[in-house]
């Protein structure tokens, strides 16, 4: 059965009105038609191995496309902490974690973690033919635990604002096969080493491009400002707000963009991949080995710092503003900076407790309200 890892309802905001075809470029072959059938886009033949997962993916786009729809007809978002926030949140969280693109991204950390360990070892590093045969190892992740991690790290990103942006240029905005954009130019020009887009990071922005003329994103409240400080609805009138948002998809994208073929011509889109494709990443991760001090019998430990290779194009939305708070942040000499690490310490600790069996993954709330009524009854 085919299986899409991109939902049909989503890719029917970026379709004419039949809703039955949609502007589809290859950037492999690096050719594009103004018309494709919408079906057979972003789908493979039973990718999620048995329809119980596809059932389950079915039951959360069935609420957040009414969500989106509601968000694209009327420019009206959902209320922070209501049953609708926490769905779109799943809905987005998921998505991430669904894609061919992560589970490239995954798989390829954990095949250069498993290479670069083995190699080390003595019988290997010493024979030819065992270095040989570790080229051709490679790691294969299951698309179900990838799910389960997005669900995991949801309530992680729980406190982070959203924001719907409202096109208003005369460009229209594109989507790709691995939509959901993972950024932070916060950090971008600040912290140069690492990664910078992991869940609980300061800075942390999430885009998802819902229509020609809508983006939604979630950013961290303490740093980004929209004049006013937290505004649902922020307009955009500057060409190159849209240009930039739409690089992220040329970037971000496995090998497909979708557009809406009466908003956008082909040609438009060729010189938008001329400009990017650039910056498109040669490797979704990076791993970096350092040496350790040599132990008493003559070894030397080596320590492993690995991270997604983040996309980086200076990104500056005329919108989008530092809080003051946010400039006076020193970074000092700490490789992470995160939002908030009460809730990553709660956060660590509730998933060791689940992987025992002692909370389910979707019952992170509860955990809380057991650590909450804990402390009440500790003595003074």
């Amino acid at each position: 059965m085919l299986h899409h890892y991109v939902p049909r309802f989503y890719l029917k905001f970026f379709s004419d009105n039949n809703e039955k075809s949609i502007g589809y470029y290859n950037l492999c072959a690096d050719k594009g038609v103004p018309t494709s059938n919408l079906y057979n886009q972003c789908a493979i033949e039973d990718f999620y191995g048995n329809e119980i997962i596809e059932d389950s993916l079915a039951d959360i786009e069935g609420a957040a496309s009414k969500i989106l729809l509601k968000i694209i007809s009327m420019n009206e978002l959902p209320i922070e902490r209501s049953a609708e926030h926490h769905a779109l949140l799943a809905f987005i969280m998921i998505q991430i974690m669904r894609t061919p693109g992560m589970k490239l991204q995954i798989d390829t950390m954990a095949t250069q973690i498993a290479k670069n360990i083995i190699k080390h070892d003595n019988n290997i590093s010493d024979n030819p033919e065992a270095l040989e045969a570790l080229n051709a190892i490679e790691f294969k992740s299951n698309i179900k635990n990838n799910l389960k991690m997005g669900a995991i790290n949801l309530p992680i990103c729980y406190d982070l604002a959203y924001c719907l942006i409202v096109n208003d240029s005369n460009e229209a905005i594109i989507t790709s096969d691995n939509p959901v954009i993972l950024y932070n130019q916060y950090l971008e020009s600040r912290k140069l080493f690492g990664g910078n887009c992991g869940f609980a990071i300061k800075g942390l922005q999430i885009i998802l491009p819902l229509s020609p003329r809508h983006v939604f994103m979630f950013y961290d409240r303490d740093v980004y400002g929209f004049g006013r400080k937290h505004p649902k609805i922020v307009r955009t009138f500057a060409p190159e707000d849209i240009d930039q948002l739409n690089g992220l998809q040329v970037i971000n994208a496995v090998g497909s963009l979708y557009f809406q073929s009466s908003s956008i011509s082909k040609s438009q889109i060729s010189e938008l991949v001329d400009k990017y494709k650039k910056k498109r990443r040669s490797s979704l991760s990076i791993l970096n080995e350092y040496p350790g001090k040599e132990s008493s019998s003559g070894k030397t430990s080596i320590t492993l710092h690995g991270h997604p290779n983040d996309i980086k194009i200076n990104m500056q939305l005329s919108f989008i503003k530092y809080l003051k708070k946010a400039k006076l942040y020193q970074l000092g000499n700490r490789v992470t900076h995160v939002r908030d690490e009460f809730m990553v310490e709660a956060h660590s600790e509730f998933v060791k407790l689940a992987t025992k069996g002692q909370y389910r993954y979707s019952e992170f709330n509860k955990f809380m309200q057991d650590k909450k009524a804990q402390f009440s009854s500790e003595p003074l």
